[in-house]
Parts: structure tokens; C-alpha cells; sequence
């Protein structure tokens, strides 16, 4: 019976391997010598034997559709999944790059003909190569037994009907084209199920709300089958389960992502999951170690960086300092211990940042303060940072690679303080060193804010004694000149106030022409216009369009950030360029904090409640009028002038002359009260009600209107009324 056993396979094998040696897909075996490659299988992409039900295929696999790296792998031909590679580690780099199966068993070869991978030796010759329903890819000899058998080696996935044995693991592919080794793992322990990344733990299947732990006992195995997932003893009792609806077939997969997934299949040649989603683990997905990159602040809205934290290029977030988080690779990648020959520091994470890895992993030290535990990480290569929790005098290192961070709030573990490494002696420190450098940045932040101080107020007063200078010459001249031709005065009141010639222009900043008149001290100008939302308006004309609103508004929001009175609430350089660049959330400008830009400002425009700000922009001293009477008066600017709104005008006679009130026939006060205007209209402001005075609406007409009577002989602008 058993010759006729064997001799039955045998001829089945043969007519199997001829079918294949076509380029044809064999279905179940194929006999030795027997050649495979990506070119030969190319019609039916690289899959060259199918189980009996056609549910899964032996595949030359190029995961992606590149063309840079081709497996051996088992899939599950109607959902095209992956669930067993050989040669992960040594792919072949080119599609024509043979797979041999010989009587030694199964080699891989590069286009050189070196071999790259292979099954290992065996005592007696191999007579075939199985696929059978289960997706259990098997070399067997010529009595039938099992030589080799690829659901004894799983790399990142096991099938219904397969055991994964208490001590062994499932390793996660570096990407979805890339199947080799990443840095996750799915363990089996004697007492339960882990996903580590880099060594660090971050699920537990008995924490898991979805499993039940059925009773104590050692764990033997993991399996799969049709209600679920289980752990079980070597009697093959029940430990540890997790309930899912029926089906014939599932793929217990542990993506290059860290998630654990279950895909359930109501029949195996079913390319369609259930509807119920399947399984996935750990639920929460701010619990996976890369959820936001290394240093990311994962949230339920999503990823952001702690305090002190920007975004980096690489997907995480780094220190806005600048400084760079040390790598186990800074000591020469060890990972042991031994002091590190780079000066270090930490850098604190802030109040309600959590590690991933702190909620399931035990403390690396219990019964120290927050010194030993920085001299414990300090004295360790393979530490990059640590954990303190205070209340429970619990010390937490974070070694060999650093993962994302989540919110306190959303753990139920105690509240902890973390710290990083980075090569930095500047740096605040937790330890008795914080006290000092505070004391350093006391004594040094407060003379440099002065020194800014008084570098400001010099260049204001500097500018301010220009101007009076040039305007008390522009003084003397129209006096000199009035003297020779009073019908001059006019002309020389309306230049009175054009001597903007010495002011400081920035190339690409508005001046007071391009904003048609407005305040020439542009940061109050920025400041009234965020708060009037008019940012448009603040653009210099000369762009033409060439920036909208939203750039203009970026740009003011920024500055005006970086002038708050208090240091402590100025953006950082890494901050100023994150915003700029649009990576970072804009700030909003703190305006309580910028009360200080309307003193400066005052004598450009007045506060920002609409009152009047009386600023002395001119003393003129006056010649003595025909009557041989002293005459002065105060004009004060109107809009039209200004280009606002309107303003309040006044044209007062600080003594009256000998025809003043007899040519104006009203005296002092009263023609103060009567050309003290009320609000501008378009633009400029109404005169007074009746007199001499009453058609002129701004100051070159009320300069023009007494010149006329002649009883005028200087304007003198000695006060300045904002503009209401």
C-alpha cells in the first residue's frame, strides 16, 4: 500500500512540474528541477503554485509594484494579502533572478548566481514542494513527511490553523514594499501577549477591553481559528481569548505601522472582510510609539508639539532652541553603559506630557529623588531621557529610541515630569544647576531689555531735535520772508508741516505718503490696524497686489508678537520662522502687552479710544504785527491734512491784536468757540458758523482767510489734537 502511496504523489508531482516548467500556474505541487522567477510568471504576477482551492498562491512577489525587490511569499490570492515571506532579509534585485527547487531543497539566486537565500540541508532528498488550503508552504520527501514547512518560521502574520508557540514573535515589515524587519514586535510570553517597539512595551493583550482571561495558567501557544483568538495551555485549555463573530478564515497581521489587525474572511477564497471592521490593537491610536513621530504630542485633535517644541523635517518635533536630542548613536551605538563623552543637559517636557511606553512598563528605579534618576540616565548611553513621578518617588527611563508623547489627561497613570537629553550645557536642568542659570538669565534679560530701551528712546529724541531743528529754520525763513511779502504767508503755512524729507524710510515697509497720511510710526499704525482688522491697508501700495491680505495679516500677527513688552511672551526665532513658513499655529498678539507702541506713538496719532493727544510739534516765535502788537496763534491739524476721518480744528488767539476784533468782529474766545468743530465730514473738518472764518473747512483756507485781513502775521503750531 504504501509503494502505491508514494508512486500515486509521485506521478502526481511530475504532472504538476510539467505544467509549471510551461510558465503556467501548478495547482498544489511541484517536483524537483524546477526553476521559478518574475520574468518566467509574469502573466500570472510571479505566482507560480496555487493550493487545491485556489485560495492561496506561492508567489515571486513584488509588494507595491516596484521593481527593486521580489520575495518567495504565500498570499491569499482573492484579497491579494501577504501572509508569509522567505527571504526577507535578501530580496532579489531583479525580476529575472531564478528560484530553484532541487532534490537539496529551495535557493535563491542574484543575477550574479550567488545564492542569496535557501531552505536548510536535510538527510534525505526533498521529492516535492505542497501549498495546501491552510496557506502552509511545505517541502516533502518521498514518504511524505514534512522536511520543512513555512508555517514553523512566520515572519509578520499567522493564519487559522496555525500555532504561534509561547517564546516565539512576529516582526513587522519596514513598509508596505519594504519586507524586511521593522521595529516592531508581537511576543508571546508564558503569561500573555506583547507589542514591544525598540524593546519598549506598548500593549498587553489581558489589559485589552476586547479579551478575557479565562483562567491562571502557562501559555504554550497563540492561535486563530473561526470565533477567535486565543492563548492556550499545553492541555489546551482556554488562558487568555478574545471573542469574534464567525468565519471560515483569519489573518492575524501585525502591520509595519505597530497595529495589530485581524482580518476576518467568511470563506477562505472570500476577498471581502465582515462588516464588524475586524480587530485592531491597542485601540487608542495615540498608544502606538510613532503615532506623531518622536517628541510628538499626540491628541484627540490631532498631532502638535509640547512647550519649547517645533515641528522637525522628519515628522516629530525638536527643541525651538535649536538644540540637537542625543542619539544612542552618540555613544557610539552600544546602547550600554559608561559615561558619555558629550557635554549633555535635559530639557524639560512641561506639566501633562505623557511617554507612550510609561502606562504598561514598571519603573526602572522606585525610592529616588528626580537627581538619582537624572544621574542613573546621565551615566547610560542607551537613555535618552527620563520620567520622574514625584508622588510615587518613581523614576522612568526612555532608552534606545525616542517615540511620541500624549496628553496626561487621556492616561490613567499618575502625573510625571519627563526630561530629555540634548547636547547643550545651556540648557535649564532639573537638578540644583536651574538655580543658577535662572539667576543668569535675571541679571542678564533686564539689561538687555534696557539697553533696547534706551537704544529706542535715543533714536526717537535724536529724530524729534532733527525736526525741530528744521522747523525752526523753515521759521525764521517765512519770517524773513512775510517781512518782504505778506501775501507769501500763505504759501509758507501750507509747507509748514511738509518737512517729512527727513525721515527714515525701510524699503518694503509703508511710509507715511504710500499710507496717505497716517501715522509715521508704523508699529502703532500695525497695532491699530490688527485690531481694526484692517490689514490690507497696512501694505505698501508700491506692491501692486503682489500679497493678499492673509500674508500682510501673517506678517503683522508676527510682528506684533515679537514687540510685546514681556519677553517672556515673544516668539522664539525657531517659533517666528515656524509661523512664517506656515508649520506653526499664528499667534495672536497680546494687545494689553503693547500699551507701550501708543507712548511712542503719541505724537503720531492718538490713543486707541478715539480721545485727543495733545503733543508740542512747534514753537514759533512771532514778529511784531503792523500794530506793533505781539500776535500768536495755535492751529491745530485737520483731516484733511491727516487723511482721517475727522479730527477736531481749533484756531485759537493767545492775545488779541489791535484790529482782530474789530476786523473779525468777534473776540478771542469767542471765535475759539466758534471754530471748534464738532466731527469731520469727508475729510475735512466744518469751520465756524458765521465770520470770516466760516467757509474755510481746512488749514490752508483759514491760513489763507486771515492772511487776507492781514492781522495775522504768524501761524505758530504749538499743540496737535488727535483725531476723535
Amino acid at each position: 500500500m504504501l509503494t502505491r502511496l508514494h508512486l500515486a504523489v509521485l506521478l502526481l508531482l511530475g504532472v504538476a512540474s510539467n505544467r509549471a516548467r510551461g510558465g503556467r500556474v501548478a495547482t498544489e505541487v511541484v517536483t524537483p528541477d524546477f526553476t521559478a522567477s518574475y520574468l518566467l510568471f509574469q502573466d500570472s504576477y510571479g505566482a507560480f503554485l496555487a493550493s487545491p482551492s485556489g485560495a492561496f498562491q506561492a508567489v515571486v512577489y513584488n509588494p507595491g509594484d516596484q521593481l527593486e525587490r521580489f520575495y518567495l511569499a504565500v498570499l491569499h490570492a482573492p484579497s491579494k494579502t501577504c501572509v508569509w515571506v522567505a527571504n526577507r532579509a535578501a530580496p532579489m534585485t531583479d525580476r529575472a533572478a531564478p528560484l530553484q527547487l532541487t532534490a537539496k531543497g529551495i535557493s535563491i539566486e542574484d543575477p550574479n548566481g550567488t545564492t542569496i537565500w535557501s531552505t536548510p540541508p536535510f538527510g534525505t532528498p526533498m521529492a516535492a514542494l505542497r501549498l495546501d488550503d491552510h496557506g502552509n508552504l511545505a517541502l516533502l520527501d518521498s514518504r511524505n513527511a514534512t522536511l520543512w514547512q513555512s508555517f514553523d518560521r512566520p515572519t509578520d502574520s499567522i493564519v487559522s490553523s496555525q500555532r504561534l508557540p509561547a517564546g516565539a514573535f512576529l516582526a513587522s515589515a519596514a513598509s508596505d514594499s519594504d519586507f524586511s524587519e521593522g521595529d516592531y514586535r508581537l511576543n508571546v510570553t508564558a503569561a500573555d501577549v506583547l507589542l514591544t517597539w525598540m524593546g519598549s512595551m506598548y500593549w498587553r493583550l489581558s489589559n485589552d477591553a476586547s479579551s478575557t482571561v479565562d483562567r491562571s495558567g502557562t501559555v504554550a501557544y497563540m492561535a486563530v481559528n473561526g470565533t477567535g483568538l486565543y492563548l492556550l495551555a499545553a492541555d489546551g485549555g482556554v488562558v487568555i481569548q478574545v471573542s469574534l463573530p464567525e468565519a471560515e478564515l483569519r489573518v492575524v497581521r501585525l502591520g509595519y505601522d505597530g497595529k495589530l489587525q485581524i482580518e476576518s474572511f467568511a470563506s477562505a477564497n472570500s476577498s471581502n472582510s465582515p462588516m464588524d471592521g475586524g480587530f485592531v490593537a491597542p485601540s487608542d491610536g495615540c498608544a502606538l510609539p510613532l503615532s506623531c513621530g518622536a517628541l510628538g504630542l499626540c491628541t484627540p485633535k490631532g498631532c502638535t508639539c509640547p512647550p519649547s517644541f517645533a515641528a522637525s523635517r522628519d515628522g516629530g518635533c525638536a527643541p525651538s532652541d535649536a538644540s540637537a536630542p542625543l542619539s544612542v548613536s552618540s555613544c557610539g551605538g552600544t546602547g550600554g553603559g559608561g559615561n558619555n563623552s558629550l557635554p549633555v543637559s535635559y530639557l524639560s517636557l512641561g506639566n501633562g506630557v505623557e511617554y507612550f511606553a510609561n502606562k504598561l512598563a514598571p519603573p526602572t528605579v522606585s525610592g529616588d529623588n528626580v537627581s538619582s534618576c537624572q544621574t542613573l540616565c546621565t551615566s547610560n548611553c542607551s537613555c535618552l531621557g527620563y520620567f520622574y513621578d514625584d508622588s510615587a518617588l518613581s523614576c522612568y527611563l526612555v532608552q534606545h529610541q525616542l517615540g511620541s508623547l500624549m496628553n496626561a489627561d487621556s492616561t490613567k497613570t499618575s502625573d510625571k515630569l519627563g526630561y530629555i537629553k540634548v547636547q547643550s550645557s545651556q540648557l535649564s536642568r532639573p537638578s540644583s544647576n536651574s538655580s543658577s542659570n535662572s539667576t543668569l538669565i535675571a541679571i542678564l534679560l533686564p539689561t538687555v531689555v534696557s539697553f533696547v530701551l534706551i537704544v529706542v528712546v535715543s533714536a526717537t529724541v535724536i529724530r524729534a531735535w532733527r525736526k525741530e531743528v528744521g522747523r525752526s529754520s523753515r521759521s525764521r525763513d517765512m519770517q524773513l520772508r512775510r517781512q518782504r511779502s505778506p501775501s507769501d504767508s500763505a504759501h509758507l503755512v501750507r509747507d509748514i508741516d511738509d518737512d517729512d524729507d527727513d525721515d527714515i524710510v525701510i524699503p518694503g515697509l509703508p511710509t507715511s505718503s504710500s499710507r496717505g497720511g497716517k501715522s509715521d510710526y508704523f508699529p502703532l499704525a500695525a497695532l491699530e490696524g490688527h485690531e481694526a482688522g484692517h490689514y490690507a491697508e497696512l501694505a505698501d501700495p508700491r506692491l501692486q497686489g503682489r500679497v493678499v491680505a492673509e500674508e500682510v495679516e501673517r506678517g503683522v500677527k508676527v510682528a506684533l508678537c515679537c514687540l510685546h513688552e514681556d519677553p517672556h511672551l515673544r516668539p522664539s526665532m525657531a517659533v517666528v520662522v515656524g509661523m512664517l513658513e506656515g508649520s506653526m499655529a499664528l499667534w495672536e498678539p497680546r494687545v494689553q502687552s503693547l500699551g507701550f507702541l501708543r507712548l511712542y506713538g503719541g505724537g503720531f496719532s492718538g490713543p486707541a479710544d478715539g480721545g485727543g493727544s495733545d503733543m508740542n510739534l512747534k514753537h514759533m516765535a512771532s514778529p511784531m504785527g503792523r500794530s506793533g502788537t505781539t500776535t500768536s496763534t495755535t492751529l491745530h491739524l485737520d483731516s484733511d491734512i491727516l487723511g482721517l476721518e475727522s479730527c477736531e480744528c481749533r484756531l485759537t488767539l493767545s492775545s488779541a491784536t489791535l484790529l482782530g476784533d474789530e476786523a473779525l468782529g468777534l473776540s478771542a474766545n469767542a471765535w475759539d468757540k466758534r471754530f471748534l468743530a464738532e466731527d469731520g465730514e469727508g475729510g475735512t473738518c466744518r469751520g465756524a458758523s458765521a465770520g470770516p472764518l466760516s467757509g474755510a473747512s481746512n488749514m490752508s483756507e483759514v491760513a489763507n482767510t486771515v492772511d487776507g485781513l492781514g492781522h495775522l502775521t504768524t501761524l505758530a503750531l504749538t499743540d496737535f489734537v488727535g483725531c476723535m
